[in-house]
């Protein structure tokens, strides 16, 4: 490990006071650019594009080139050569549905703002070890939804967590209401 003290740093700025952020999946950069525009026009700064199809990383560099004003993450970081990728393409964040070691040696070394995924206990001790502080609660319903992530609170007071998988606008508000959940995530936003 490094001596980075707070590798999750500046993360919690980023995602300011938006309580969701957009997953999107694209097929181009053109439908990102244009997708990020209509988020950007209702005051959205902040998108995550994952990394599920060919055209992603064109497209966060796009999106990162024609509106300067949004800030984007790069979602569904399997492996550390994506990290990278991704980072050289503008990403101004990393996501990842789990973690692992090397992905966690990489967003150190090369200071890259990161959100690992977690979905227990022991996980979040591990990126904690790490010096890790907000992570990505996933699959969320799945895993117990607002309970789990409030029963967290009192064993990990320093940590925030981002829920997402199963979250729509019908159980979002569950989630928000938690101290240590700054936002929700989803696709479901998407549709606009």
């Amino acid at each position: 490990m490094n001596d980075n003290p707070t590798p999750s740093a500046g993360i919690l700025e980023t995602i300011g006071n938006q309580t969701i952020i957009p997953v999107l999946t694209v097929s181009s950069a053109d439908e990102a650019v244009s997708l990020a525009e209509k988020f950007l026009a209702q005051d959205y700064h902040l998108i995550e594009i994952t990394l599920r199809t060919g055209a992603a990383l064109d497209a966060i560099r796009t999106v990162k080139q024609q509106l300067p004003d949004i800030k984007v993450a790069a979602g569904t970081v399997l492996h550390p050569e994506q990290m990278v990728q991704a980072h050289s393409a503008g990403a101004d964040l990393q996501v990842s549905p789990g973690c692992s070691y090397d992905l966690y040696q990489v967003a150190l070394d090369d200071n890259i703002a990161y959100i690992p995924g977690v979905g227990s206990v022991s996980e979040i001790m591990s990126g904690a070890e790490f010096g890790f502080t907000v992570f990505k609660y996933f699959p969320a319903e799945a895993l117990g939804g607002s309970a789990a992530i409030k029963a967290f609170a009192s064993i990990f007071p320093h940590c925030h967590f981002i829920p997402t998988g199963g979250i729509n606008a019908d159980n979002m508000d569950s989630y928000l209401k938690l101290d240590n959940i700054p936002a929700v995530a989803g696709s479901w936003v998407a549709d606009i």
